[in-house]
C-alpha cells in the first residue's frame, strides 16, 4: 500500500506484548478475500486436510498432501466449506490457491450461484505475506518494527470489515495487501516473531492504526477525515520530511462536469494560502482543504444571487 507514515500520535498509547504470546503457538485466525465470483478453483495443501462443513464442523472429506485437486461450484453441497489441515495446525498450513501459494487454509463460499473464496490464516502468517508490501525489507529495523506493530493492531480491530461479503480483511489496498507467501521476506519474517503479539493500545482498546504513504509534511486529524473525534489520533508534524510534491490538472470542463449538470460555468475558485500547522476558515491545521468558495458565471443555475460566491464542501 505505501511507505508508511502513520496518521497518529504514540500519546496515550502502549505497546503491549502479552506474556503468553511467546508462550503459545495460538493465534487469532483472520479471513482474507482472495476472489469471489467464480465457478471452479484449483487448489493444493502442504499438509493432509480435511474438507468440513463450516456451520456443523462435520468433516465431509478427507484431502491428501501435495496433489492437485478442483473445487467447482457443483460441487459444495452446503453453504460454506472449509478445508483445514487433519492435524497440522493453521499457521503450519500452506494452501496453493489457483497457482499462488497462502498461509493457512481455505474457506468457499456460495454466493449469488458462484463462489467467494476466503484465505482462513493465522495473525502471524497473514502479516508475512502484508509487511513487505506495505514497507520495503530496506527500511530501518525501528521504522519496519512500527509498521509491524500498526499492520497487527489494523488487523485485529477491523476484523469482520468486510462481513457482509463473508470475511474479515480484503486481499488489496482498501485494507492492507496481501499478496501470501510469495511475499514473505526473511528480515520481516524476523521483525514480525520479534515483536510478536505486540499491539497499539489507547486505555483498553486496540488503536485503529491507519497509515498512508504521504502526509505531505503533517498529519491529519482523525476527526478532520473521519468525523468523530479521537485523543490521540491528533494531526503531528513530521519530524523528518521527505514529501513528493505532485500536481493534478483539469480542465475547466471536466473539472464542473464532476459537479453534475447543473453545477454552471466556472469562474473562479477562492481558497486561502496555504499555511501547514495554522488552521484557518477553509483549511484544516495541517493545510488540507475542508471547503472552497466556488464563483460561476452562469449563477441562475446554482440559483445563486449575482455575485455571491456558492460554498461547496470537499469530503476527505
Amino acid at each position: 500500500m505505501f511507505t508508511k507514515i502513520f496518521i497518529m500520535i504514540f500519546a496515550a498509547m502502549i505497546f503491549i506484548s502479552p506474556a503468553s504470546a511467546k508462550e503459545t503457538n495460538w493465534q487469532p485466525e483472520i479471513r482474507i478475500g482472495i476472489l469471489s465470483g467464480v465457478n471452479r478453483v484449483d487448489l493444493k495443501v502442504s499438509e493432509p486436510c480435511i474438507m468440513i462443513d463450516a456451520a456443523t464442523k462435520k468433516t465431509l472429506k478427507k484431502i491428501p498432501s501435495g496433489q492437485n485437486f478442483s473445487v467447482s461450484l457443483s460441487d459444495i453441497k452446503n453453504n460454506s466449506v472449509e478445508i483445514r489441515g487433519e492435524r497440522a495446525p493453521l499457521h503450519n498450513l500452506i494452501c496453493t490457491i489457483n497457482g499462488k501459494k497462502y498461509f493457512g487454509g481455505v474457506r468457499f463460499d456460495k454466493k449469488n450461484n458462484s463462489l467467494t473464496v476466503i484465505n482462513i490464516a493465522a495473525v502471524e502468517e497473514y502479516l508475512r505475506g502484508v509487511i513487505p508490501n506495505e514497507m520495503s525489507p530496506s527500511f530501518h529495523t525501528e521504522a519496519l518494527k512500527a509498521q509491524v506493530v500498526a499492520a497487527r493492531s489494523f488487523t485485529l480491530k477491523n476484523r469482520n470489515r468486510h462481513g457482509s461479503e463473508g470475511y474479515d480483511l480484503c486481499a488489496n489496498n482498501h485494507c492492507q495487501f496481501y499478496g501470501g507467501v510469495d511475499s514473505a521476506d526473511s528480515v520481516t519474517d524476523k521483525i514480525i516473531s520479534e515483536t510478536r503479539g505486540q499491539l497499539v493500545m489507547h486505555g483498553d482498546k486496540i488503536v485503529d492504526t491507519n497509515f498512508h504513504t504521504d502526509s505531505g509534511g503533517m498529519t491529519e486529524s482523525v476527526a478532520e477525515v473521519w468525523g468523530s473525534a479521537a485523543p490521540h489520533l491528533q494531526a503531528v508534524e513530521e519530524l523528518e520530511k521527505h514529501t513528493q510534491r505532485w500536481t493534478q490538472e483539469f480542465s475547466v470542463t471536466d473539472f464542473s462536469s464532476r459537479f453534475g449538470g447543473n453545477f454552471g460555468n466556472l469562474k473562479n475558485i477562492k481558497l486561502s494560502p496555504l499555511k501547514i500547522g495554522k488552521a484557518t476558515a477553509d483549511r484544516s491545521i495541517s493545510g488540507r482543504v475542508k471547503f472552497a468558495q466556488i464563483k460561476l458565471c452562469n449563477l441562475r443555475v446554482m440559483n445563486c444571487a449575482p455575485n455571491f460566491p456558492c460554498r461547496v464542501r470537499f469530503l476527505t
